[in-house]
Formats: structure tokens, C-alpha cells, sequence
């Protein structure tokens, strides 16, 4: 039986906006850092990255509660740290979830976990917890609930239309909380370390950091982000959710290759200009539509695309900026029926392409986590 821990941030849309994706991305490796040590001490069998989550596959539930608990106390203890002035570099944890299975868990080419413990946790993770707290699943509640590192702990019961989830509230056995340095780099590549060393500097060290990240790691690009969609995904086996999946991506994969496209993702894809993303993107609409008996039921529901600066470290995950987070929230939150939803920078480039003469667009302002998306819809006529 394996357990699963998904920590979640709140804030990437905003706090990009207003400070930056340099700044972001040095919240999250400093996330990294104080969290992934935990996790070692505990019996981490697995960890994954996706954009400001932490996703940990654990041998026991025990082992990834006492672990959530610890590195909830040590975010909090390292916000706790910061002075006035540097209230911004806080780390934002909206929660952490935790489920336990003994169904098994698949990891694919693309280090992404299947299976429903994770399937479990990144429900919670993202979609039940709040304010900074621990929730878990009955089944954790009931493997962890008599021992005596919860002895003191009150399980506050959280009723959803997913079922019934507990709340960690109160004290636990957690005796202290260790805060790693921001130079220790026990767990984290020279490129994350960079990030995590700006919560150290102040003043003209800070810029002159932050100019040498954006002189290096800072590139023009146009992102397109896309949703997979699975019918019947939940009573599927992982073996059964991998092989859909791939079988997807793989008549895709030339579609998108053929524009110009590089795949950073499985659902994320680079391109150099506007034109190529909005190309590739109705040229894979109508590939993926025509394939639709050969899918059975596998399709995209949504397509996002914008254009502009974004961070590119190598040798890491990171590969983020307002391009990906405006893409990932049109095509993956916003978008549906197979609708291909563009910014303005994405139409007024691309409407000067021969390739794109016969599109029309539709303009509509959505909302996503309390900020407006001015965008438009696609159609060809």
C-alpha cells in the first residue's frame, strides 16, 4: 500500500503578475528546498514536479502524514522569518492532501504518477484544501488516527460531493522543525539554487542576481497548452489511462513536430512564433476530431495559447513565465467542446499569416482564479 502527498501553492497567476516569474520560481525552489529533506527523512520512494506542486509517493501512510504535518510547520516557520519588507517572498501554501491505496501506481515516460492514490491526492491537493492545512483521506485517517504522533490531534471532518475527507487541526507529536538555509543544496540542481539563494540577498545583490537569471534563462516564445480528456477515466486501470493517453500523444506528436513545435510536456508545447502554435493547434483539432473512432473517447476538450517572455532552466522542470500559466488556464481550465482560446498577442500576430487567413475569432473575457482573461475564440470558416 502506498501513500501520496500533493502540496499545492495559491498565488502563481497574481504574484507572477505583479513580481515577476523570476520571483515565483524562487518561491517554488525555495519550497523545494525546505520540503524535499523532509521527505528523504521519510521514506520518499518517489518525488514528481508539476509547476508549484510537490507530488511524493510515500511507503506508509504514517510516513506521509508526519511528513505533510512537518513540512506544513516548516513553511510556516520560514514565512514567520521574514521581515516587513520582504512579505513577498512568503511562500503561499494553499494545503496539502494525502491518500493511501494498495491498487498500485504507474509512473510514465514523462515521470507522471497514474493510479488512484494519486488520482486521490491531487483531488485533495488541489481541489478540497485551503488556508495552509493538511487534509487527508478516510482511508489515511483510519491507518494513522491511534498512534501516538496524533494522539493530540483533532480530525475535522470535511463533507464533499467526492466523499468524506479529514482535516488535520490541533497539536501533533512534531517536537521541532528544521529551516534549511537557502545555500544548502542537498536536494537542489546549480539552476534551482540560484533561484532559492535570491530569498538571501537584498538590495544590489538581489538585481544583480536577478539580471544575470534573465539575461540567461529568459527567452521569447509562444506556448500552447492543451487538455486531455479520458472518458470513463476513474474506472479505468493506470495500464488502461497510459496506453489512451500515449495513443493520443502519439498521433499528435508529428502534427505539432511539423509546425515547429517542441514538446516540454506531454501537454505543453513550444513554438517560436504565434503563427506555428495557432497552426499546429487547428491542424491537431481536426486530426484528433477525425480520429475520434480510432481514440474511443479519448479526446482534447481545450486548447490555450499566448505569447511572451518565459523561464527556461536547463536540467530542471522549470519552464515557466506568463506564456504558460495564461495557456495552461485558457486551454485546460477554460476551454471546452475542443474550443482553441488565444490572447490578443496570439491574434494580432497571427492574423498577419497566410496559414491563418480562414480563422475567425470570437473575443470573450473569462475569469480563473479571480483574474480576467481577455481572449478569443477560434473558428475557421
Amino acid at each position: 500500500e502506498l501513500s501520496v502527498v500533493v502540496t499545492d501553492l495559491s498565488g502563481f497567476t497574481s504574484t507572477t503578475r505583479e513580481y515577476g516569474i523570476i520571483h515565483f520560481a524562487s518561491i517554488i525552489a525555495r519550497k523545494r528546498q525546505l520540503c524535499l529533506p523532509i521527505a528523504t527523512r521519510h521514506r520518499a520512494v518517489h518525488v514528481t514536479t508539476e509547476a508549484d506542486n510537490l507530488i511524493i509517493v510515500f511507503k506508509t501512510a504514517m510516513d506521509a502524514a508526519r511528513a505533510s504535518v512537518e513540512m506544513q510547520h516548516a513553511n510556516s516557520a520560514f514565512n514567520d522569518s521574514l521581515a516587513e519588507d520582504r512579505q513577498h517572498f512568503k511562500i503561499k501554501l494553499n494545503g496539502i492532501g494525502v491518500h493511501c491505496s494498495n491498487t498500485g501506481l504507474i509512473v510514465d515516460s514523462h515521470l507522471e504518477l497514474m493510479g488512484e492514490a494519486f488520482r486521490e491526492a491531487y483531488h485533495i491537493g488541489e481541489n478540497l484544501v485551503k488556508d495552509g492545512h493538511v487534509v487527508i483521506s478516510s482511508a489515511v485517517k483510519e491507518l494513522i488516527e491511534n498512534n501516538p504522533f496524533f494522539e493530540n490531534t483533532e480530525f475535522q471532518e470535511i463533507a464533499s460531493n467526492s466523499g468524506v475527507y479529514w482535516m488535520l487541526a490541533g497539536e501533533t507529536g512534531l517536537a521541532k522543525c528544521e529551516v534549511v538555509s537557502c545555500a544548502d543544496d542537498s536536494h537542489l540542481v546549480p539552476g534551482l539554487l540560484l533561484l532559492a539563494q535570491r530569498h538571501s540577498l537584498v538590495g544590489g545583490a538581489l538585481a544583480v542576481l536577478d539580471n544575470h537569471i534573465f539575461a540567461t534563462s529568459m527567452f521569447e516564445k509562444t506556448v500552447m497548452m492543451f487538455k486531455l480528456e479520458i472518458v470513463d477515466a476513474e474506472d479505468c486501470t493506470p495500464e488502461t489511462t497510459l496506453a489512451r493517453k500515449h495513443k493520443v500523444i502519439d498521433l499528435i506528436e508529428p502534427v505539432l513536430t511539423d509546425e515547429g513545435g517542441k514538446s516540454l510536456e506531454p501537454a505543453c508545447w513550444i513554438f517560436e512564433t504565434a503563427a506555428q502554435a495557432l497552426a499546429g493547434a487547428l491542424k491537431m483539432r481536426s486530426v484528433v476530431q477525425q480520429s475520434a473512432e480510432l481514440l474511443q473517447g479519448t479526446g482534447i476538450s481545450g486548447y490555450g495559447i499566448h505569447t511572451g517572455k518565459m523561464l527556461i532552466i536547463d536540467d530542471t522542470d522549470i519552464h515557466w513565465g506568463d506564456p504558460v500559466n495564461t495557456s495552461s488556464k485558457l486551454g485546460q481550465d477554460l476551454a471546452k467542446d475542443s474550443c482553441i482560446l488565444i490572447t490578443p498577442e496570439v491574434k494580432a500576430a497571427a492574423e498577419k499569416d497566410v496559414r491563418c487567413k480562414n480563422c475567425q475569432f470570437e473575443e470573450r473575457t473569462l475569469q480563473k482564479s479571480n483574474v480576467d482573461f481577455q481572449c478569443f475564440a477560434v473558428k475557421q470558416s
